[in-house]
């Protein structure tokens, strides 16, 4: 009996011992946290056309920031193709 009980005690020491305790993080370690990850240079630049709702959106996300527009054209392929952003060649055109 000694020996099971001996055995039970190591195996919940190690149990113990092996978990992480997570506790509720203050303002500034989440701030700390949020700053600390790691950023990406990659830089996504679409222009979606939804022709079934004729809506035009434009995204763009990198590390300068979020943009996104969304517009309802009664041509929306059209207009899509006359944007500056279009016509720059850096947005990849997705017409569904």
């Amino acid at each position: 009996m000694d020996n099971v009980f001996h055995l039970l005690s190591n195996m919940y020491n190690n149990i113990c011992t092996n978990i992480k305790i997570y506790t509720v993080m203050n303002r500034e370690e989440l701030k700390r946290m949020w700053l600390s990850l790691p950023t990406s240079n990659v830089v996504t630049r679409t222009i979606l056309v939804e022709t079934k709702y004729n809506h035009v959106t434009i995204t763009s996300d990198g590390p300068n920031g979020f943009r996104q527009h969304k517009s309802c054209q009664d041509f929306p392929v059209t207009y899509a193709k006359d944007t500056k952003e279009y016509k720059s060649g850096e947005y990849q055109l997705v017409i569904k």
